[in-house]
């Protein structure tokens, strides 16, 4: 009995575990000498014996300042001047909020709601920005004369949520040109990590793992808030502001079907493509697929996440599919979904 309960709790725990597993830790980044404003993606590739940058998403002017993932999919940026943030799928970009007073960094809390921080006046504020009603409410307020007292430095503006939800602040120190880390709780501030750089945008990976930029050419690694390395290098030029991480889950349980109605000349030369998740531009592996002899389709085994559907013949073309995509949040099984030829 006692041997069947330990079978039963180990398959159990495999199987969790293989649900939460990813294949993969994605690095993306912002350089402020990018005009426009690209968010590049760190990319290992064959031809290169050294990572490559791959934009992802490139502005039509301006530039990016700062990053940030949402959970569901979205990427989210402030711009260069500093005042409004933006969403974006990877195609085109949604203005979401303006600020009368400088926006420095903006942030995620586990749960998915959104932050960001002001720099005006005689005070920093962290505020919470409700995303679909553009009402925003302040979350924690910084003094430049208490943290001057505490810390004897500068809030730059940099912050981030640690995956418990502890909230950490980037500040300046008195030293020319260096930072450190310190974990904010209950008013008080508790220094972390001192750097002799100055630290801009940072993320966390785990609780005891952080990655950071320092607005030269690296991505710096902290562990446990001691233990220091280069996580990636570029050559000597690049201004990088900020970074950030997004695990690519390795398989899910999604699976989306549907049909092409009419334009049956054109069923053997178009494939229809999900793209998803957790960040909507990327294409997941068995994401694509042709269009069958009469008409259907079937994506299998996807990674559970939103995902964006769209044919290879669009629907705004002289011969296409409507609409020309579809988007659709997927934990099991989409059927119906499908598109009508037009002429």
């Amino acid at each position: 009995m006692k041997s069947k309960l330990i079978w039963l709790i180990t398959t159990i725990l495999l199987s969790i575990g293989s649900q939460l597993s990813f294949a993969a830790e994605e690095l993306y980044l912002v350089d402020l000498r990018e005009t426009p404003g690209k968010i590049l993606q760190v990319l290992d590739v064959s031809w290169s014996r050294n990572p490559v940058l791959r934009p992802v998403y490139i502005r039509q002017a301006d530039g990016i300042y700062t990053i940030a993932f949402h959970v569901n999919g979205r990427a989210y940026f402030v711009d260069l001047s500093h005042h409004n943030i933006y969403a974006t799928s990877g195609q085109t970009e949604e203005k979401i909020f303006s600020s009368a007073d400088p926006i420095q960094d903006l942030d995620f809390d586990s749960r998915g709601r959104m932050y960001f921080s002001a720099i005006g006046g005689t005070e920093g504020v962290i505020y919470h920005l409700n995303r679909h009603t553009g009402i925003t409410t302040p979350f924690v307020a910084f003094p430049f004369r208490s943290l001057a007292d505490q810390t004897r430095g500068f809030w730059n503006g940099y912050f981030a949520f640690s995956p418990s939800d502890k909230l950490f602040l980037s500040i300046d120190s008195p030293q020319p040109g260096g930072s450190s880390i310190y974990e904010y709780q209950n008013g008080q501030l508790r220094e972390r990590f001192p750097h002799r750089e100055r630290i801009t945008g940072f993320t966390f990976i785990d609780e005891d793992t952080i990655y950071f930029t320092n607005s030269s050419n690296r991505v710096y690694q902290v562990k446990n808030f001691s233990a220091v390395s280069v996580r990636h290098e570029e050559k000597a030029g690049r201004m990088l502001n900020d970074v950030e991480l997004v695990k690519v889950p390795e398989h899910g349980t999604c699976t989306i079907s549907g049909r092409l109605n009419g334009g049956n000349e054109f069923w053997s030369l178009t494939s229809v493509q999900a793209l998803g998740p957790n960040v909507l531009w990327r294409t997941s592996p068995g994401s694509s697929v042709r269009v069958s002899g009469d008409g259907s389709y079937i994506l299998r085994n996807l990674p559970n996440g939103r995902y964006r559907i769209s044919t290879d013949i669009r629907g705004d073309t002289m011969a296409g599919f409507e609409p020309k995509e579809r988007m659709v949040n997927c934990g099991t099984t989409v059927p119906n979904m499908n598109f009508s030829f037009s002429h």
